[in-house]
């Protein structure tokens, strides 16, 4: 019997250090307290927890670490009703005042002399709720986002305009969620001796996301209001630069532009005029096949310095069968999974290879060949 009583001694005794270690070791806060406040022991993770020592903590009131008077209380009184409580949430205190988010799993226990006492474990939660407050955060802002994308498209006109003379398809591909990347055009009214202009625009704002789309929205509504007076599109654009400046100032921003003025009449020579501002000057494929690059630049719009230099401007003859290629610099920026920058000479080089007998077979085509390049570049890495 006292070898039996022995061998049941030491299991007890070896129980307990397991426990002990479970207890001591838990990154989760273990308390055991009575239903009166005084704190009976806690683990280091709980000292460490509210801000105190082991020594210290046993000396505080628990409801000091219950972020209202009464919370406690409640707590209490719902625990000897129910017995356990499981993942209770609330909010507890640290040393210093700072709240946490806190979940509360516990049981009453009674001793055999009587007495009760709480044990439980408290997890604090306050990271995982700040994560779920972000992401709540930022799914709100991504609903804005599309939301936004949606009105910035909507700000853009249909891309293939019904125009007798002139074969026009428009194409825009935000890199991100927002753009600042925008075409406009316009339709001026057939003159007495039968030309008919055109008014055609490239812009770019430096810069992505929200802040590129509000001055992208600025620049699009003002060339819209000021394309039908009639300027030249040197004038167009020294009046834009002018008007913008006040919305770049405060960000150091701007508005890369091409305009261009394209006069034509049936079954005759026609003229293309070009202003630049910091854009992607237009390529012309004659009908030739040789491809050129209309030779014009100037200063981005919302600079001073487009204030002080001005914006000169080309002109170019053009027949019929001539094709007009206006992009802005994210093609010409394009990068493959090398690093590989697509560039002006294989921009020339798509323009040259493609077809020449519709607007919208040009445009697939060097989508297609911007599509290919990177593919087969990333397939041989």
């Amino acid at each position: 019997m006292i070898g039996q009583l022995r061998v049941l001694y030491e299991g007890l005794e070896k129980s307990e250090k397991k426990y002990r270690a479970i207890f001591e070791e838990s990154r989760d806060t273990i308390f055991i307290a009575t239903p009166e406040g005084h704190i009976v022991d806690v683990n280091p993770a709980g000292a460490n927890l509210f801000g105190y020592s082991k020594e210290d903590i046993v000396f505080i009131p628990i409801q000091k670490f219950f972020s209202q008077s009464d919370m406690y209380d409640q707590f209490s009184h719902k625990l000897q009703q129910q017995g356990t409580i499981h993942d209770f949430e609330m909010q507890l205190c640290q040393r210093g005042a700072k709240q946490l988010d806190c979940l509360i799993t516990a049981t009453v226990r009674r001793e055999e002399n009587g007495n009760v006492l709480y044990q439980g474990i408290i997890r604090d939660i306050t990271e995982y709720k700040q994560t779920v407050r972000e992401r709540v955060r930022l799914s709100a802002i991504e609903h804005e986002l599309v939301l936004a994308k949606d009105i910035q498209k909507s700000l853009l006109l249909p891309p293939e305009p019904d125009w007798a003379l002139l074969d026009m398809i428009c194409y825009n591909q935000p890199a991100y969620e927002m753009s600042g990347d925008f075409y406009a055009y316009y339709e001026f009214d057939e003159t007495p001796s039968g030309e008919q202009c055109y008014a055609i625009a490239v812009g770019d704002i430096s810069g992505k996301g929200m802040s590129a789309a509000l001055l992208m929205g600025i620049s699009l509504a003002l060339f819209q209001s000021s394309v039908h007076h009639g300027h030249s599109p040197a004038e167009l654009l020294k009046l834009l630069n002018e008007t913008i400046i006040p919305y770049t100032q405060s960000n150091q921003s701007n508005c890369a532009l091409c305009q261009v003025q394209i006069t034509l009449q049936v079954e005759k020579k026609g003229c293309l005029r070009v202003a630049n501002g910091g854009c992607i000057p237009p390529f012309i494929k004659h009908t030739n096949g040789l491809v050129d690059m209309v030779d014009v630049g100037g200063a981005p719009l919302g600079t001073t310095l487009g204030s002080l230099s001005g914006y000169s401007e080309v002109e170019v003859q053009i027949r019929p069968g001539d094709i007009i290629v206006l992009v802005s610099d994210g093609i010409i920026e394009a990068h493959n999974a090398t690093a590989k920058m697509f560039g002006f000479e294989m921009m020339e080089k798509a323009i040259a290879t493609g077809p020449t007998h519709s607007a919208h077979a040009m445009l697939e085509h060097i989508k297609k060949t911007l599509s290919c390049v990177c593919w087969q570049r990333r397939a041989t890495r």
